[in-house]
């Protein structure tokens, strides 16, 4: 078949014609000289991006009309032995030296009027924003605070599980707070149990028991009512300017229109590479659902350089896995979750590939898959230093797991091949792979490692969108929850030949794998797990956990990374679990039992090995050969 090239280059001719030696000079004209040629020719295309920076402060779109005709393909890729960026960040010059101390200086630089920023990098590496010193915490527990006290109580509200005070805001006696510079933009961020949430203040004033911060809702009230863990103190506040050079940090001052930067004594910024992300995303491909974006090829590019800002504006109240709390929602508390941004989105496409691409130093997800987004593929790809979750697929409302039009339906995708590290870079909560409602997802071949929560996590909802819901041994479905006779679209999803190691750093009741509802035909098997606790390992394959009795087996529940292996919470079925090596692990495989038994006798566990390392006999090393990335 014939195939024909159009070419791109950065800071190329506008009135350019899109050949080798007169490319054009963004994405958006490629893109419909490409549409053109196929009308005419019918043929495959192919778009090349000559190396250099193309900076984005709003997505490139694809629609419908920007599909390739069936049995072609039209892609867009690095030109050979050049590297393109696809970048959301304006860069920062004309810097001034704003103080000077014995161990740091200020650096001062002026930005757009109205550029809003929550993140900055810095020679590519991303800067921390000013904070205050860090108070840890253990397992599920809240953070008690000497500094801040919850304050104006307002009432109570029971969640499903528990009745939960509700404040205003906290009372502190800390007097930076009362003469701070813009006190709309500080941030409070709580790391609790296997959450992290974040809630601006609203107002600073003085009262006669001392200073009151008075939280933004509905944030402060989700993050107190919010199923699974709530909030007490703040684990640190950032985004103070009286902060700056206490551990460096930065600082935009919106109303200044200002941005600063502390730097170690005798480091000159001026000789730094500095960007501030704007964009919030780079890629969005949206069809309808009854006529999807197709046919798709994205290779060898670099996205790069986003920002976030719903939580300083809003808030993140964080339920799990980065999903949170909906604002417009206090009754059905299982049922309905908003999702947190990605850089790319893909929405009603089918057959779009990602091949080789690399998505880095993004202040929200790489990838969401979702609306009835089919037959898409992720391979060969590195996701890096990512705020948020690594990749979504799959929506979280009660009516993605049942929906009326199975066109909405997000199913057969896949995730090949890649490396995917220190994702929740931000978002502690975040996962590598995250699976909502969704059928069929492939997760096969890829390396995961230095997270913070889970590498992998399958499945919604707790069992309340599964039939047999009422036979819950405890946080029975209350009288207005919907009741379902037929199984969720959750379902046949295939965890094979994955390496995760160096997951749960930070945070608590996570897995390598972690799995929640009914799925029946899913396979996890050949999987490495490993690396994720040093301690002695519960001895057996499976720990059958009832949490509804009690508190048993703290000795190992409240240990650093548990459990680590294979976590099947709650009302996990359908699925088998097998051929697995899951070793340096607190718990291989925990089964997290709030169901009738028939519920976990639905699940086949065989055939794993656990707590034994390559030296030990009987290690299956052909299996362990096997997993990880292959050659492609």
């Amino acid at each position: 078949m014939k195939n024909l090239n159009i070419y791109v280059a950065p800071g190329a001719n506008p009135g350019a014609t899109g050949t080798k030696e007169d490319p054009f000079s963004t994405l958006s004209a490629a893109k419909k000289k490409a549409k053109e040629l196929q009308n005419e020719f019918g043929c495959d295309i192919t778009v090349y991006l000559r190396g250099g920076e193309y900076r984005y402060q709003t997505p490139e779109i694809f629609t419908a009309e920007d599909s390739a005709m069936d049995g072609t393909k039209i892609t867009y890729q690095a030109y050979p032995g050049e590297q393109p960026f696809l970048g959301g960040a304006i860069r920062i010059s004309g810097w001034e030296k704003e103080s000077e101390e014995e161990a740091y200086t200020i650096w001062k630089a002026k930005v757009p009027e109205g550029v809003y920023s929550r993140h900055l990098y810095i020679d590519g590496q991303r800067a921390a924003r000013t904070k205050t010193g860090i108070q840890k915490n253990r397992a599920w527990e809240t953070v008690r605070s000497d500094t801040f006290q919850r304050y104006r109580k307002t009432g109570s509200h029971f969640n499903g599980e528990k009745q939960c005070d509700l404040y205003e805001g906290y009372l502190t006696q800390d007097p930076m707070f009362l003469t701070c510079r813009n006190p709309q933009d500080i941030e409070f961020v709580y790391d609790v149990g296997w959450t992290h949430s974040v809630c601006p203040v609203e107002s600073v004033t003085e009262t006669k028991e001392g200073i009151f911060l008075k939280m933004k809702q509905p944030c402060f009230k989700d993050c107190q009512i919010k199923i699974g863990m709530q909030i007490d103190g703040p684990s640190y506040v950032e985004n103070l300017y009286e902060l700056l050079g206490t551990d460096g940090g930065w600082y935009l001052d919106r109303q200044e229109s200002v941005l600063y930067v502390a730097q170690p004594k005798g480091i000159s910024i001026e000789e730094q590479t500095v960007e501030l992300p704007v964009a919030e995303q780079l890629l969005v491909v949206r069809g309808e659902k009854d006529r999807p974006v197709k046919n798709l090829v994205f290779r060898g590019l670099t996205f790069r350089y986003t920002t976030f800002l719903n939580p300083g504006v809003n808030g993140h109240p964080d339920v799990q896995a980065n999903i949170l709390k909906d604002p417009d929602d206090d009754a059905l508390t299982y049922s309905y979750f908003k999702k947190t941004q990605s850089c790319i989105v893909l929405d009603h496409a089918e057959g779009i590939i990602f091949d080789g691409c690399r998505f880095l130093h993004l202040g929200n997800g790489a990838v969401d898959i979702q609306h009835g987004s089919a037959d898409n593929r992720l391979m060969y790809c590195e996701l890096s230093d990512i705020s948020g979750n690594g990749i979504q697929a799959g929506d979280f409302q009660e009516t993605d797991a049942h929906p009326a039009d199975s066109r909405e339906i997000v199913r057969d995708n896949s995730v090949e091949n890649c490396y995917i590290h220190n994702a929740g870079a931000e978002f502690k909560g975040s996962v590598g792979i995250l699976c909502g409602y969704a059928k069929g997802l492939r997760i096969i071949h890829n390396e995961l490692c230095d997270l913070p929560y889970s590498a992998v996590s399958l499945g919604w909802g707790w069992g309340y969108v599964d039939p047999d819901s009422d036979t819950r041994y405890s946080y029975k479905p209350l009288p207005h929850f919907k009741r379902y006779k037929e199984e969720s679209v959750c379902r046949e999803h295939e965890v094979r030949g994955n390496y995760i190691h160096h997951v749960l750093t930070q945070l608590h009741d996570g897995a390598g794998i972690y799995t929640l509802g009914l799925m029946p035909g899913t396979k996890i098997m050949q999987n490495l797990i490993v690396g994720n606790y040093q301690g002695s390992s519960y001895p057996e394959e499976v720990m059958v956990h009832n949490s509804w009795k009690g508190n048993q087996d703290e000795a190992y529940t409240r240990q650093k990374g548990f459990p680590g292996g294979i976590y099947m919470d709650e009302a996990s079925g359908g699925m088998e679990v097998r051929e697995n090596i899951i070793y340096q692990t607190v718990v291989p495989i925990h089964y997290h039992n709030i169901m009738e038994e028939k519920r976990f006798r639905s699940n086949i566990i065989r055939d794993n090995t656990i707590n034994k390392k390559p030296c030990d006999h009987g290690y299956p090393h052909e299996i362990a050969a096997g997993t990880g990335i292959t050659a492609g």
